[in-house]
């Protein structure tokens, strides 16, 4: 694997040094990337360790900003003393020594790095921090020769090595160093590093939860779910005493319902039972489908920063998705953000039927029973629009970004049709009306399970008839 540490972020606190380098002890001994260099042991009073520091230092600097910045906020990192499998540590000479023979190589005007020993255990590693490439830097050239390098040669970082620059790399860099300070500096990240997969088969979920359903009802001494809260199961006349006018019969306030005694048959009740479920069937996948349309860890969340101290307005963000991916598809979302209530369960077997009084039929005509469950609000305006085509492409709504603050685009819904591990690559572009230029980068997500809808029939979502 690369290295095992978190790259959205730079490294350049001590602590944060000595994680960088267990993280290269776990690395795979192919796992050098742009933006790091390790090498197992180097005696630093020789002449050959100079060059290969300078030779990766020259290297960093001279990276793109939009590559760079896909990494460690665009620092390079030189570390010596340490490589997948080990840590050897070094010999250390006096930093600023070392400092005094880089420049020979870069020049007193060149990239800008800093030295630091960091102890692991009982080794020192030597870790060599190189500044992230800007817009307007100069192209960094050899002051000197270095090995096969002649003066005034251009060294650039590729992966995993450092080389002499090919033409086209050459003239990049001297659109860099053309850049004016209008040009657009923003980087994009994943706010959370996964995505679960999913939603499984909706129907095995549906018909899972409407079997658990008819056993709670037919058989509520059975159910591992809690059975429904009761109401009313005996009668409020029992005991009542006649009164000397009503002729035998007690008296029943015109504010009071009634209650008759339930003369159903098992058949019957399990009759209702079941249209009771057909009923409930097609909104109870439309509630899962809710559900698993709004659970956060289904969502693509993304952050953008802006790198500069300038502002950047109308910044417009587009992101491509390659793989098994796909938006939630407009007709459905219509159909799902306001999820029809769920129908009334029948009154359990052997429960009395209330019956409203007068006075709740003449005031109140429209009661009618409580339903199990409350559609849930919906969501505010999405902020983007999407489009599927074998793979998403999203563009968000503009945001104006300010100096090196970080925006939160809006979240996307995703159907991610891919297994758990798989790693999925999202690639962006951004582009502001108020800087010139095209940003672009990469980000990846992790596919993880999907968490269960969990019980949507409770029993404290509603009540009986």
């Amino acid at each position: 694997m690369a290295v095992p540490i978190d790259t959205s972020a730079p490294l350049l606190l001590p602590s944060q040094l000595v994680a960088l380098v267990a993280a290269v002890e776990k690395a795979d001994r192919d796992g050098e990337h742009n933006w790091i260099e390790w090498k197992r042991s180097l005696d630093l009073t020789a002449k050959t360790s100079h060059e290969h520091i300078a030779k990766h230092v020259l290297g960093f600097a001279n990276r793109l900003v939009q590559t760079a910045a896909l990494h460690m906020g665009g620092y390079g990192y030189i570390l010596i003393g340490v490589e997948p499998g080990s840590i050897l540590g070094v010999e250390t000479i006096d930093p600023a020594t070392l400092t005094d023979v880089i420049i020979g190589y870069v020049g007193t005007d060149g990239p800008g790095y800093d030295t630091e020993y960091v102890s692991v255990g009982d080794r020192t590693v030597l870790v060599v921090v190189i500044n992230p490439p800007k817009h307007g830097d100069p192209v960094h050239t050899l002051r000197k020769n270095l090995g096969p390098h002649k003066l005034g040669q251009v060294l650039v970082r590729r992966t995993g090595k450092t080389d002499q620059a090919e033409p086209g790399e050459h003239r990049a860099l001297v659109d860099r160093a053309k850049a004016n300070q209008n040009t657009i500096t923003i980087d994009a990240r994943a706010v959370h590093s996964t995505v679960e997969g999913g939603p499984a088969d909706l129907r095995e979920q549906v018909e899972a939860a409407i079997t658990a359903e008819r056993e709670l009802l037919m058989h509520p001494d059975r159910s591992t779910r809690p059975a429904p809260k009761p109401t009313r199961t005996s009668s409020w006349l029992a005991g009542a005493a006649p009164t000397p006018r009503s002729y035998g019969v007690p008296r029943v306030p015109l504010g009071q319902p009634t209650y008759e005694p339930d003369e159903r048959t098992e058949d019957e009740y399990a009759e209702e039972v079941e249209k009771f479920l057909d009923r409930l069937r097609p909104r109870l996948a439309e509630r899962i489908a809710n559900y698993y349309w709004r659970r956060p860890g289904g969502m693509l969340m993304l952050a953008v920063d802006n790198l500069t101290p300038r502002n950047f307005a109308q910044v417009w963000v587009h992101v491509h998705i390659a793989g098994g991916v796909r938006t939630w598809p407009e007709e459905l979302v219509e159909k799902i953000e306001y999820p029809s209530d769920f129908p009334s369960r029948p009154r359990r077997m052997g429960q009395e039927k209330r019956v409203p009084s007068p006075y709740e039929r003449t005031l109140y005509p429209s009661i009618v029973p409580s339903p199990l469950y409350s559609s849930p609000s919906s969501f505010q305006s999405p902020g983007f629009t999407a489009r599927d085509g074998g793979s998403v492409d999203i563009d968000f709504e503009p945001v104006h970004l300010h100096p090196h603050m970080p925006v939160e685009l809006p979240p996307v819904p995703l159907l991610v049709d891919e297994p758990p591990g798989t790693e999925l690559r999202l690639t962006w572009t951004a582009t502001s009306e108020s800087a010139d230029g095209l940003a672009r980068g990469e980000v990846s997500l992790i596919v993880v399970e999907p968490t269960p809808a969990g019980d949507l029939l409770s029993s404290d979502g509603g009540r009986d008839q």
